[in-house]
């Protein structure tokens, strides 16, 4: 191992040439490494540590923050007492934690996130509310609903209109399409296709065991559980400061400006579009 106290490290020829080191290095202020170099052991900065392009990390650990470049990989795990700022790119294996903030630039893989705050792309979408609603009953919505303890069971297919209000859990055996600038007071589950429209706001779980769609601008204030794939497109927010929650599926798709709290969870594969 190393222990440093230089910004930069002490590569030896061999390594340097050869762009790989087996030493653990530990700095006790912080780490700005070189580029194209292979870290095949942890690293540890008692500051912040700043990453080459296309470096190959085992495990980082850093008290402040870490940056990781454009085209870098990370084998294992990571975790940073501040921010955590990854750039285009880059593919994250294993689980990777920060006490404040995670960022996510395009084109990034990912496994296990979890922040507080979890941010891909560059800006956080501003929640804005839907207005303008159409309270549905049971009935509206199909005749053959059962509506009992607070739940409608709907055994079919099912669309709901856009702008339309609805004050109680949905579960459909069926699809579920659901309209543009909706809000439903609940948790929805849907055993096959569910799609959440642009700007529509649920105030509850989403659960499918299909594929899940969330459409441009929509907020989900509880989990969004597949056991599929998820896709969430721009602007959308899931979960919320006061109230952390989770994304869990074998596939997530994310487009940028979308913003999590607490887990972004993908079992197989994460991609940051």
């Amino acid at each position: 191992f190393i222990i440093n106290q230089a910004d930069t490290i002490p590569l030896n020829q061999s390594e340097q040439q050869e762009q790989i080191t087996h030493s653990m290095l530990v700095s006790t202020g912080s780490l700005h490494l070189p580029g194209a170099m292979s870290y095949l052991t942890e690293l540890y900065a008692s500051d912040s540590i700043r990453g080459g392009k296309e470096d190959i990390y085992r495990a980082l650990l850093a008290e402040k923050d870490i940056e990781i470049a454009e085209q870098s990989l990370l084998l294992r795990w990571m975790h940073a007492g501040n921010t955590i700022m990854v750039n285009n790119g880059s593919v994250l294996h294993g689980r990777v934690s920060a006490d404040k903030q995670i960022r996510l630039s395009s084109t990034c893989h990912f496994e296990r996130l979890y922040s507080p705050v979890i941010l891909f792309g560059d800006h956080v979408p501003e929640h804005k509310p839907v207005t303008k609603l159409n309270k549905l009953s049971a009935a509206d919505l199909s005749p053959d609903v059962e509506d009992k303890g607070g739940r409608w069971l709907i055994e079919h297919d099912v669309e709901i209109p856009d702008n339309s209000l609805i004050n109680s859990n949905l579960v459909v055996v069926g699809r579920l399409k659901i309209g543009r600038n909706c809000q439903i007071n609940g948790s929805v589950k849907s055993r096959f296709l569910l799609n959440l429209g642009e700007g529509s706001e649920i105030n509850g779980s989403l659960v499918c065991n299909n594929n899940i769609h969330c459409e441009k601008g929509t907020f989900v204030y509880g989990p969004v559980i597949s056991e599929q794939t998820v896709y969430i497109k721009s602007d959308s927010t899931i979960g919320s400061e006061t109230a952390p929650t989770t994304v869990s599926a074998e596939e997530i798709h994310i487009y940028p400006d979308v913003v999590a709290y607490g887990t972004v969870w993908a079992r197989q594969k994460g991609i940051v579009k």
